[in-house]
């Protein structure tokens, strides 16, 4: 960080109160400005390592017109009749890159989670979790295979192979990448990539499926390395789900899988679609202001950019009444 921009940094925490008032702004980055910082972090569900990146910035420097977008923008989003009226149901706030299981209205289980990157976000749906696929295949979704794999596999025919994903046909015949000119392919590729499942899959041991147009569900990940990270939109738009055993497990509650069963059915490595006992409203919902269960008011990063795009009349902004 240059200099100037530790003095702005000093004077922001200062005024909000994460800052002794008598810290003398110098140009340096000292250890009671990393104190402050890390404060300001842990205040604001950030994770709190002292480091000023892009979400811990964002959200010092957010001014209050900024803020107040926010606040509007999510009193529209969180108008959801069909969420308003559940008691037990799953929810994912995308900013926030969170998932909480509520049940009687009352959060039981917190997981961190992944979302889509910019470029493929992670849309905003309701629907509802009707199966768990335990030991999940992965069959390459149609964007990741144009997009990413194909343009690999004309450089490395074997790239998928050794990555364990097999290339295969109609009849789901394996075939062998040598027997295929992919310098003809472009904007479609007429074969399914699949991997098997095992801790080397892209899904991880658990996948949550519901309806929705968008193909999209939630999965655990062979890479939990990622959920260490402070910013965790890094996905094709799926949600990867830390705590997905444990979400396994509430789901199905009080039917033959019980915790006991679901961890040998795992250790099998077979792949398994378990049908919910009931189907569990979820929603993945994009909130960039919420109040806490404690009454605290936060801002999670507007991570894909869509309160700034957002037009609130000067009019409201000035008779906004807090």
């Amino acid at each position: 960080m240059n200099r100037p921009e530790v003095v702005l940094l000093k004077k922001a925490l200062k005024e909000s109160g994460y800052l002794d008032p008598n810290c003398p702004e110098t140009e340096f980055f000292d250890i009671e400005l990393s104190e402050g910082v890390k404060l300001f972090q842990s205040s604001n569900n950030i994770k709190s390592d002292g480091i000023v990146g892009y979400q811990t910035y964002s959200l010092i420097f957010k001014t209050a017109t900024q803020k107040l977008v926010s606040l509007a923008r999510a009193i529209l989003r969180q108008g959801v009749p069909a969420l308003l009226s559940q008691n037990d149901y799953v929810f994912v706030n995308i900013p926030e890159t969170n998932m909480y299981v509520y049940k009687n209205k009352n959060a039981i289980l917190y997981s961190k989670v992944i979302v889509g990157a910019t470029k493929r976000p992670t849309p905003r749906l309701n629907s509802a979790i009707n199966n768990v696929v335990l030991n999940p295949t992965w069959t390459v979704p149609e964007t990741i295979k144009i997009h990413d794999y194909l343009p690999k596999l004309k450089q490395d025919p074997f790239y998928l192979t050794k990555h364990g994903v097999a290339i295969v046909d109609q009849n789901n015949n394996v075939i062998d990448p040598t027997y295929i000119d992919f310098s003809k392919y472009h904007s479609s590729f007429p074969y399914r990539m699949v991997q098997a499942p095992g801790v080397s899959n892209a899904l991880g041991l658990y996948k949550f499926n519901f309806p929705n147009s968008e193909s999209i569900y939630l999965h655990s990940t062979s890479s939990p390395k990622y959920f260490t990270k402070a910013t965790r939109s890094l996905s094709s738009g799926c949600v990867r789900v830390e705590k997905s055993k444990e979400l396994a497990e509430y789901l199905l509650q009080n039917t033959y899988y019980t915790p006991e069963k679901i961890a040998k059915t795992i250790q099998e490595g077979k792949t398994k679609w378990v049908r919910t006992p009931t189907k569990t409203p979820i929603f993945l919902a994009y909130w960039t202001a919420y109040i806490t269960e404690g009454n605290k008011l936060l801002y999670p990063t507007d991570i894909y950019q869509l309160d700034s795009k957002s037009v609130i009349s000067n009019e409201i902004i000035n008779n906004w009444k807090f």
